[in-house]
């Protein structure tokens, strides 16, 4: 088990659970998400459906082991989050993905998704995007209120400027 969310199987080849991310390692909850998957898979039979390839060569695959679905799983209890995918069992990922946000479980948790800043002198947000780009919302940017400290994703807190541009976080255009 490499992390959160891929694995090899016996014949090397590498396993990517599918519709989901799990925290890279060294994220906030990627040890407990990673632990979560040795404990699911490891030295166990799984059984890859509706497999496909990525763009760095894994498999990408719904990963059962017995009657557990393994993507399901890892999302409920907060190893990882929902991508909106998951080919025929999307809708029980998605659900799965509700109940843990739901119930502030895992990567949810006031550990890893924070509104407001555990000390309140550092309310520098450092948001990662979807294209990983990395910026940073001061209190007077636009869409602060609205931006979310995910730390499960390499998001954090800065108390300066100087320290979100070390940290390799660009201000965001929405400010002045």
């Amino acid at each position: 088990v490499v992390d959160g969310d891929t694995f090899f199987i016996q014949n090397g080849q590498a396993i990517r659970v599918y519709g989901l991310d799990a925290p890279e390692l060294g994220n906030c909850y990627s040890q407990d998400a990673k632990d979560a998957l040795t404990k699911l898979v490891l030295n166990k039979k799984v059984e890859l459906r509706e497999p496909m390839a990525d763009h760095n060569g894994r498999v990408m695959a719904i990963v059962y082991v017995g009657n557990t679905l393994v993507n399901e799983y890892l999302i409920k209890y907060g190893f990882a989050g929902s991508k909106g995918q998951g080919q025929s069992e999307s809708d029980k990922m998605n659900k799965a993905n509700v109940y843990a946000h739901e119930n502030n479980l895992g990567i949810y948790s006031k550990k890893c998704y924070q509104i407001t800043p555990p000390d309140p002198k550092c309310t520098i947000k450092g948001n990662v995007k979807d294209d990983k780009s990395q910026v940073y919302f001061r209190e007077d940017c636009k869409n602060y209120d609205q931006t979310i400290v995910q730390k499960y994703k390499g998001e954090d807190w800065y108390c300066t400027e100087a320290e979100a541009l070390k940290a390799g976080f660009k201000k965001s255009i929405n400010c002045s």
